[in-house]
């Protein structure tokens, strides 16, 4: 249940079904684009990674264009942190299975107002432990740097956190 969202698992581990029926192993289906029908594929060790959803709020200062020395520009900081988060992505060694996107931007109000608000919305998905607190220390390091160059705010908020399936 709930695999879409989060904690389907916990939730079946509470019932108490599991030792009630001394359940020894637990196998998860999930539907995959591009598998024939009616095929059955497993792996060893890692199947489906962690999932973060993230959220990242930069803050700035509206200014009409024609007074833009007056801004904090929001869309320029959600750039560039945008630029350096997939940088980041990209500097991990390619042996190591990591995903960090963003699929969603949304900033400012209007064409002539430099915008006040950015927000930018993703996934991170890690196998490792390791691997997640690393990228998500330096996704913070990035957001305080952002912060400081532009004069801004920068909040990074992780929405939700699934374990891998291993």
């Amino acid at each position: 249940p709930a695999e879409e969202t989060i904690g389907g698992a916990q939730m079946l581990c509470k019932t108490g079904f599991l030792q009630e029926h001394a359940v020894e192993a637990i196998f998860a289906l999930h539907l995959w684009p591009g598998q024939a029908a009616g095929t059955l594929s497993s792996r060893k060790n890692e199947m489906l990674s962690r999932c973060c959803e993230l959220t990242v709020d930069i803050y700035g200062k509206p200014a009409h264009v024609a007074r833009s020395w007056e801004a904090r520009d929001a869309t320029a900081a959600a750039m560039e942190f945008y630029a350096k988060a997939y940088a980041l992505e990209r500097s991990v060694d390619p042996d190591v299975r990591r995903l960090l996107k963003f699929g969603k931007m949304t900033s400012g109000t209007v064409r002539n107002i430099i915008s006040g608000h950015a927000r930018l919305e993703g996934t991170l998905r890690t196998f490792k432990p390791e691997i997640r607190a690393y990228l998500m220390g330096r996704i913070t390091e990035i957001a305080e740097s952002i912060a400081k160059a532009y004069r801004a705010s920068v909040t990074v908020e992780e929405l939700s956190s699934c374990p891998s399936v291993i």
